[in-house]
């Protein structure tokens, strides 16, 4: 998968769509973030047991909290990079003039996308 192609990322997200919920490792410019495209904290108060495959972070469905949240407000294109806009919880101070927004690019899907790709290979074998 070329990961700045956007008919790719869209081809990814579908995947990871019909699988259900699941939360991805995104490195970010401000350290690593665990998140979803309705995007969710990592080291910021994440309570629960998990297992962790390729980066690829799975809740255990029956006791997990969250103490921080992001919400996608946007997406767009930087040169030929598709990225989506978030804005913090943590209000207008995150990130000073950025006032609470960030933006995730699309090249850090591509691991959950190598991810599921394997998982449905490993699925076809059961």
């Amino acid at each position: 998968m070329d990961p700045r192609s956007i008919l790719a990322v869209d081809h990814a997200i579908n995947k990871y769509l019909s699988v259900g919920p699941m939360i991805g490792t995104f490195g970010l410019s401000v350290g690593p973030m665990i998140g979803t495209f309705g995007v969710y904290g990592s080291a910021f108060d994440l309570y629960g047991e998990s297992e962790f495959v390729d980066e690829i972070f799975f809740p255990h469905p029956s006791h997990w909290t969250w103490g921080h949240v992001v919400v996608i407000t946007g997406f767009g294109v930087q040169g030929i990079y598709p990225f989506w806009e978030f804005q913090n919880s943590y209000g207008p101070l995150w990130r000073g003039a950025a006032r609470g927004f960030g933006q995730l690019y699309a090249v850090y899907v591509l691991s959950l996308y190598m991810v599921l790709q394997w998982l449905s290979c490993m699925s076809c074998r059961l």
